[in-house]
Parts: C-alpha cells; structure tokens; sequence
C-alpha cells in the first residue's frame, strides 16, 4: 500500500529573516529559532486554506520549534490528530548551524503536550554537534536519516501523513535537492510525495 506524504517546510523563522542582514550568523548564532509573526501567519492561513487537511491521520514534526509551532498552528482546530516528533527528519547539517539543534526533551514535553516525544530517547540532542562535518559526512548522514524515515513511515497504517520539516531535509528526500537561501522550498506549502509499500 502507498502512503501519501503531504510535506511541510514550516513557515518563516527568525534565521530565515535574518540572513539578509547578517549573513550565515544567523543559523550559527542563535539556537533552535522560533517562527516570526509572520511564520505563525503562513501556519495559521495553510490550517485554515487546505482543503486535504482533513484527510489527514497523522502529523509528524521535526522537534525544532519553528516546525512544532508550524504544526499546531496548522492543526490547531483539529485537535485529535496525533502529533509524533522524530528527531531524524530535523534539518540539514546537524553541525555547526546551531539554528538546527533542538532543546533538551524535557522542555520539549514540557511545552508542548500535546506532541508525542516518545520516539526521541535522548534528553540531549546527542545527533547534532557543534564543530562543523565535512560536508560529504553531513550528506551522508542525511541520506540515512532519510532512509530511516521512509522505513518508519512504510512501518505505519496511516495512509496519508503531513510531515513537518525543513527545505533541506524535504527537498533532498523528495527532489535529491538540497536547496540554498535563494531557491529552497515554499514556507507552509503541502508538496505531495508518495512512497511505495
């Protein structure tokens, strides 16, 4: 059986904002960086606009904030949709760029409830490291989370799945595309992807 990906890039973050003005400062300078007013906008409006949300079963997240506020916003007035985070679908690189580490998991289970963290084991965010990968280690690693994922998600009954995460993450998994700032993927915009039992 298929199953039907709706994947999300969350909307517009503060790093996303802040790269036209400071360069690559602002995925190294701040940690785990929350939407902008207008990130929560584009969320709020996707929730309200698409018209497949209700054929959704399940929501899995990144366990970043800007795609755990992306997704309740999204999924606000739906509240019996169950929420996984899985640390694997979190941004590419997971070195250096500390706008991609997550917080510790008890503030996660703090803060948002409603998210089921229990696929995640680590207080810490043991997958992420300061000193920066070489790139062709970066890239590996990414193409086995993607592995990963695809092998979880065909382990599930769900049949259609909205997938909150990140334009590298997602256009590398969809279109073997990492994007850069001036061409990754569109903020809070569902792209359909299938993956074959």
């Amino acid at each position: 059986m298929s199953k039907t990906l709706y994947c999300i890039r969350h909307g517009t973050a503060l790093h996303n904002v802040n790269f036209p003005k400071i360069g690559r400062k602002a995925y190294t300078d701040f940690h785990d960086t929350p939407l902008v007013d207008f990130g929560h906008i584009e969320s709020l409006s996707l929730g309200q606009n698409w018209n497949d949300k209700n054929m959704i079963e399940l929501v899995v997240v990144s366990p970043l904030t800007r795609t755990l506020e992306t997704a309740i916003n999204i999924f606000i007035d739906t509240p019996n949709i169950p929420m996984i985070a899985l640390d694997y679908i979190k941004e590419h690189p997971q070195s250096e760029e500390t706008c991609n580490s997550r917080k510790r998991l008890s503030v996660l289970k703090k803060k948002y409830p409603n998210i089921d963290f229990s696929h995640i084991n680590n207080e810490n965010d043991t997958m992420f490291q300061l000193n920066k990968r070489p790139n062709d280690v970066e890239l590996s690693e990414l193409h086995k989370r993607i592995v990963f994922f695809k092998e979880w998600i065909r382990s599930r009954t769900e049949k259609n799945i909205a997938v909150i995460s990140h334009s590298s993450f997602l256009g590398e998994m969809m279109f073997s595309k990492i994007g850069n700032d001036g061409n990754g993927l569109k903020h809070c915009f569902p792209y359909v992807y299938t993956i074959n039992a």
